[in-house]
């Protein structure tokens, strides 16, 4: 079944094979706007969440597992589901801060609950007819002087650039606001999903799935023995912490490397590769620490980071904004003694140059990531007998890595709902529990001239975190 349409216009079709290893959860996002009167805030973001609804009639559907030998996931949404609504919730608590105590916090994530279950949940029951789970779900919160938007898209659906995608079109529907047609996603992507991947590729070369999957170190078999395996399975859960960086700092650190290590390639010294590494190795050396060198030792740190491979497409598949899943794996690794020492000694000092190794290990585990690397993927996820086998490594938890996720580029700061709404304050994700998990939060791109910060969650265990709350070398590096 590719994709099939019914005699009352229900259309269902598979996801693209790219959606289908992704974990079969939502991707959450609180966008916090300021605003004179919420209440009519809710009412003109009700109005835009219908016409998104209407604009993009596969967001009131569901997405599935039809049951098929592979088990793949699918959409299916027809013309009598429900429309889009936003759904009361006490996303902050039933005593929520006010506006400015939120502001003059920085918004700090214990603040963001996960009330999306329960809302899901309501919305499934509400849509008999369309069994599965919601591919989409909204929400929102009432404060003093302000609204927070809750958003909810089924990963199987969209990675975080898509739901991007998806809150752009958002926002154009709320104010009236709408860009050319090229740059608004298609209504009917996804029964053109695997379609529009393969024009954007080259063919693959002839191999069997064993093959594949051995070229291709970010995926694994859940079946394999050989499938990481957690080097601490009794490590507490993590506890996420969101912390600022400020780009000057970054900014400054990238101009001396370059001047001190001309010879490496000038493009390895991005923003989101020397804050990654310089995190990495804190972490690292933060572990190492805490468990007296006995479990880490001279092991392998591998940091584990989704890549955006729409930048790697060409053909129809570019020719408007993509929705649809194109996460890719990178890894870099070192070992843990000298990813602790850079994250101790080198950064104590103030000598940079420890760095290098780390960010050209990055940098090269970005560019495995090629039209031909997604080929392959394509390839394995088409020929792997169950779908549901293959997982990307970074998903896992294991005691020495980290695994990193960026939005940074998503741009959702720059969508304006109009007025009486405006362009959100601030972007958070709801608090939740993981060791060893770093995600970097949409940035506001008026920050310029290294001005303003990189908003970081970072998740490690609670002692980690003690410990990095109180170290000097990671307090020089954060405000």
């Amino acid at each position: 079944m590719a994709s099939t349409t019914t005699t009352d216009g229900r259309q269902t079709a598979l996801l693209s094979p790219l959606d289908q290893y992704l974990p079969r959860i939502y991707v959450l996002l609180y966008l916090v706007f300021h605003t004179t009167d919420p209440s009519a805030a809710v009412d003109s973001l009700q109005a835009g969440v219908n016409e998104l609804g209407s604009r993009l009639p596969y967001l009131r559907g569901s997405v599935i597992a039809p049951g098929d030998s592979r088990g793949q996931m699918a959409i299916t949404w027809s013309p009598s589901d429900p429309p889009l609504s936003l759904n009361p919730t006490t996303s902050l608590g039933t005593n929520p801060p006010s506006y400015k105590q939120l502001h003059s916090e920085n918004a700090p994530i214990r603040y963001f609950a996960n009330t999306f279950p329960a809302l899901i949940q309501s919305r499934a029951v509400t849509n008999p007819d369309n069994p599965g789970f919601p591919a989409f779900a909204a929400s929102y919160t009432l404060l003093d002087t302000a609204v927070v938007l809750g958003i909810a898209v089924h990963h199987s659906l969209a990675d975080g650039t898509g739901m991007s995608e998806i809150i752009r079109l958002f926002a154009s529907c709320t104010s009236r606001n709408f860009p050319p047609e090229n740059q608004l996603p298609r209504p009917d992507e996804p029964l053109l999903r695997s379609i529009l991947l393969h024009s954007g590729l080259p063919s693959p070369k002839a191999k069997s799935v064993p093959e594949r999957l051995a070229s291709l170190s970010g995926f694994f078999l859940r079946s394999e023995t050989s499938a990481p395996q957690a080097v601490d399975p009794l490590a507490p859960k993590g506890k996420a912490k969101l912390f600022r960086f400020p780009l000057a700092r970054i900014e400054h650190a990238k101009k001396t490397l370059r001047e001190i290590h001309g010879e490496v390639n000038p493009a390895a010294f991005t923003t989101n590769n020397v804050l990654t590494g310089v995190i990495w190795a804190c972490i690292t050396r933060a572990r190492a620490v805490r468990r007296g060198d006995t479990v880490l030792g001279d092991g392998i740190s591998k940091l584990w980071f989704a890549i955006n491979g729409r930048g790697r497409l060409m053909g129809d598949v570019a020719e408007h904004p993509f929705v649809g899943n194109v996460n890719l794996a990178g890894v870099a690794g070192l070992s843990c003694g000298e990813l602790g020492e850079i994250g101790g000694g080198c950064l104590a000092t103030g000598k940079l140059e420890g760095l290098v190794k780390v960010v050209e290990g990055i940098y090269e585990g970005v560019g495995v990531v090629t039209p031909e690397h997604i080929a392959e993927v394509v390839a394995m996820m088409e020929e792997v007998e169950d779908v549901r086998e293959v997982a990307p490594n970074w998903v896992t938890s294991n005691g020495a890595d980290v695994s990193v996720t960026s939005w940074a580029n998503m741009g959702v700061y720059e969508s304006d709902f109009g007025e009486g709404i405006g362009k959100p304050v601030f972007i958070r994700v709801p608090e939740f529990e993981r060791d060893g998990l770093l995600l970097v939060l949409p940035r506001k791109r008026e920050d310029v001239g290294g001005e303003g910060n990189v908003e970081v969650v970072v998740l490690v265990c609670e002692e980690d975190m003690k410990f990095l709350e109180r170290d000097e070398v990671w307090n020089s590096w954060v405000v």
